[in-house]
């Protein structure tokens, strides 16, 4: 399974308000990348950074697919595959970052709409950076 950008992104504009990592001032700081099926921190598990040649497979009762996490200048803690970059990705964009997922909902008959998928990001402990 192949989860790339498309090719240009250059007439793209940017919808990240998040400053760069090179912009920060705070360089001790150290990002980890985790995901799992649910909310339970138990079930995550370390993401390959920047590396959509392995993506990270989450499997739950109600989804199977796959996780691709794109940093700008990541300089985070590394997955199994080490720390990856990802010039390509960014080339033409103002991003920062991305989150991409693919995958199957295992509904197993029933009827689903928009209004039964959650998806969300979690940050935990502190993440007050700001650009100087």
């Amino acid at each position: 399974m192949s989860l790339t950008p498309p090719r240009s992104r250059g007439d793209t504009p940017s919808r990240s308000r998040t400053p760069s990592p090179s912009s920060l001032g705070a360089r001790n700081l150290k990002l980890r990348v985790r995901a799992g099926p649910s909310y339970d921190v138990g079930t995550h598990e370390m993401v390959n950074v920047n590396d959509a040649a392995n993506p990270t497979f989450i499997q739950s009762e109600h989804f199977s697919g796959y996780i691709v996490v794109r940093v700008k200048d990541y300089d985070g803690v590394p997955g199994e595959k080490g720390v990856e970059e990802d010039e390509e990705y960014f080339r033409d964009t103002k991003d920062t970052c991305s989150i991409m997922f693919g995958g199957w909902f295992n509904t197993k008959g029933k009827g689903w709409n928009v209004d039964d998928v959650v998806f969300g990001v979690r940050s935990v402990g502190c993440m007050s950076l700001m650009a100087e």
